[in-house]
């Protein structure tokens, strides 16, 4: 497998609360509708979505199985077939600490155990990353390609000016060849910055992009570029009612769902007539 697309979710009530919505889809739907177009757009790219499946309720997991059967280059994992994720104490369920203190401890930590975990169990040579409002990924665009076969990384950046470039770890690509930059360097120096930072780990990414600049002796602005997400276009609605299916402008998760009933029931039926 040449390129391997990660999304990963982690359920936080605080954050987003799927019992809110009609829906009950654990992942908010314009979410699913920009992974949707991705999916469309990048046909070829194998994308895996990662959720915790224990967190998932029946109806849950339902919207999911649903949303995925619309792409065969579309898969769900299971996060506790992860083992550095299952048995991290960053990730228990019960904590002290209220849910939105360790949030982005949990998902800047899940992003790099994630692409580890892919590069130490398949044979996959470019792995990537996304968070779900990542607007466009841009795999196969030159100026990804440029990026990638020099240097072997790409991330993203909050571009303010050209002297003000600001490293983001909502996406990344990493070759085989310098996977270990990720078990060597930036989950270590993630894991040790909770002890000073009690909100994120965004700051040690941060580091350690740059210590792997000075020691190629190129800028963050080499391995980086701008990929907008779908708030700054204005889209972000937690919306999670609706979910664009092909070329209709929108129908509900409900609807997703009882489409894909009522072909296991017709499935079913024929089979007992068999």
């Amino acid at each position: 497998m040449e390129y391997l697309l990660n999304y990963a979710w982690i359920g936080n009530k605080d954050y987003y609360c799927s019992e809110k919505f009609r829906s009950r889809s654990p992942i908010p739907a314009e979410f699913l509708n920009n992974v949707d177009q991705v999916a469309q757009k990048l046909s070829d790219i194998t994308i895996w979505i990662w959720c915790d499946d224990a967190e998932l309720t029946r109806r849950g997991k339902e919207v999911l199985l649903a949303f995925k059967q619309r792409h065969p280059n579309l898969h769900l994992k299971n996060l506790n077939n992860v083992p550095t994720y299952r048995e991290n104490p960053v990730f228990e369920k019960i904590q002290k600490e209220p849910q939105a203190v360790k949030i982005w401890h949990k998902v800047d930590l899940l992003r790099l155990l994630v692409l580890a975990h892919v590069f130490k169990t398949t044979d996959v040579t470019w792995a990537f990353y996304s968070d779900f409002d990542v607007a466009d990924p841009e795999i196969h665009s030159q100026r990804t390609r440029l990026i990638l076969d020099k240097h072997s990384l790409l991330l993203n950046n909050s571009c303010v000016t050209p002297e003000e470039t600001f490293i983001e770890n909502n996406f990344m690509g990493f070759h085989r060849a310098i996977s270990d930059e990720i078990t060597q360097r930036f989950i270590p120096e993630t894991v040790a910055s909770f002890s000073r930072n009690k909100f994120s780990g965004w700051d040690a990414f941060w580091k350690c992009a740059l210590e792997f600049c000075a020691i190629k002796k190129i800028s963050v602005g080499d391995i980086s570029f701008y990929h907008p997400s779908i708030r700054t276009k204005g889209r972000h609605k937690f919306d999670t009612q609706l979910l664009v299916i092909g070329q209709k402008p929108v129908i509900s998760c409900a609807e997703v769902l009882r489409h894909m009933l009522s072909k296991r029931k017709t499935t079913n039926s024929q089979s007992c007539r068999v």
